[in-house]
């Protein structure tokens, strides 16, 4: 049974990429699909981006804090949502942080 699903799943997923991927003839080219899909996946800015070493980072820390917090049982009250709102606003292209939020205007509003 579990078989079976992995196979509908994995047929969904497929199907899912493949939206928008046939031509106007009703042809269908996977190469294009695939580039696509990976073009447009968030994780893409670790790699083509100036200083998408810092995502990594980044996630890496969160996925250390998130182990301590549920295996090691290490302060998790605390540390789980830390880590867990470390990993929402870091992933690539979710564009969870704003830089203009943190500028002078915001941090020292005039009276």
């Amino acid at each position: 049974m579990k078989q079976i699903k992995k196979v509908f799943s994995l047929f969904g997923i497929l199907m899912l990429m493949s939206v928008g991927c046939f031509a106007a003839d009703g042809h269908f080219d996977f190469s294009e699909t695939m580039t696509k899909f990976l073009d447009t996946m968030g994780f893409n800015q670790i790699f083509s981006t100036e200083g998408g070493w810092k995502y990594l980072v980044m996630l890496v820390v969160a996925c250390f804090l998130l182990y301590l917090a549920i295996k090691k049982q290490y302060e998790p009250m605390l540390l789980l949502p830390i880590a867990f709102g470390m990993l929402l606003s870091t992933l690539p292209g979710a564009n969870m942080f704003h830089t203009e939020m943190w500028n002078e205007e915001f941090l020292k509003p005039a009276r």
